[in-house]
């Protein structure tokens, strides 16, 4: 028997592998494990729940069909599949559909590595100090007597002085509120 044979006589037989096989085919996105808290907490979502050695029990079955490694805890516990070689979705979809293909997972690669040329240096280069100053239009509006009335100032200052003044205009409205 191949592996599709396998995985569809017992997900025929053993309603809980049904049940997981449902859930893999109807993922989004891949993923490269399967941790028992996961498959736990995946399971509850639609409605069963499970024990941890029942989804140990799951985990095992899949390794045993060369999906990918279990992953043990100190105490010998599976805890995960991990390195997953198949797709999830496809062998949920073949499970349940009588697909005969099985797709390889293949991870996305996110990050490369670039190489490094190890024969230049490269020093850091101070920066000059100039101090930009901006024209900020700056405008209070107070309530008084029911009435907002604007207060517009025009300030030139450097971004330094700027966040100076802003923090000190909070500190004094904080303090005329307490």
């Amino acid at each position: 028997m191949n592996q599709v044979e396998v995985l569809q006589k017992e997900a025929s037989s053993n309603p809980l592998i049904h049940a997981v096989c449902l859930l893999f085919a109807a993922r989004e996105r891949a993923r490269n494990q399967v941790t028992v808290l996961s498959l736990k907490a995946q399971m509850k979502k639609e409605g069963w729940q499970i024990t941890d050695a029942q989804a140990r029990e799951v985990l095992e079955f899949f390794a045993k069909m060369n999906v990918g490694k279990l992953k043990y805890d100190s105490k010998q516990r599976v805890t995960a599949l991990v390195d997953i070689k198949i797709k999830l979705q496809s062998l949920g979809k073949a499970a349940i559909s009588k697909d005969e293909n099985l797709e390889s997972f293949r991870p996305s690669i996110r990050y490369s590595e670039l190489p490094m040329q190890r024969s230049v240096a490269v020093l850091p280069v101070p920066l000059k100090q100039t101090a930009v100053t901006s024209t900020v239009p700056v405008s209070i509006s107070v309530a008084i007597e029911g009435k907002n009335v604007m207060f517009p100032i025009t300030l030139n200052l450097t971004a330094d002085k700027l966040g100076t003044l802003l923090v000190e205009l909070h500190q004094k409205l904080s303090n005329l509120e307490g």
